[in-house]
């Protein structure tokens, strides 16, 4: 699974192990893509987390094919949105008034987002996470 996901222009860009790949595709028929490999559709994923996460915005989506979650930044609809991987995610922090994500693999992304904002939106897969493992114990999975 890619670190960092983001469209610009008609391109959706993937950066992994600090090397940034891109392919002209839509950012919602790559994601849709990356969802339908699970058995679900973008819009699903959206759904089924909003429905666990109840009066959340900006809701994470997971990946089964990737056992990840991928987190966004913004409203999905920004084209400003970035996408960071759950499973790649280590840490963020500021340097000369610049946010930057650090991932596992030791590379960083620069984001024009807040240290509040990653934080939160990352607590919020968190929380979706204990959601669906008390759903499967509850259910036998």
């Amino acid at each position: 699974m890619f670190n960092v996901i983001y469209r610009f222009k008609n391109e959706v860009f993937m950066q992994e192990n600090g090397q940034t790949s891109a392919i002209e595709i839509d950012i919602y028929e790559y994601l849709d893509i990356l969802c339908l490999l699970g058995g679900a559709t973008f819009k699903g994923s959206i759904q089924a987390s909003r429905k666990m996460l109840p009066n959340t915005k900006k809701v994470p989506i997971y990946i089964p094919e990737y056992d990840d979650y991928l987190i966004p930044l913004a409203s999905p609809k920004n084209n400003d949105c970035v996408w960071i991987s759950a499973r790649e995610y280590l840490t963020c922090y500021e340097e000369d008034s610049k946010t930057f994500i650090k991932f596992k693999d030791r590379s960083t992304f620069e984001v024009n987002f807040s240290m509040h904002t990653i934080k939160m939106q990352y607590q919020k897969t968190v929380n979706l996470d204990e959601e669906i493992r008390k759903m499967k114990l509850k259910y036998g999975r």
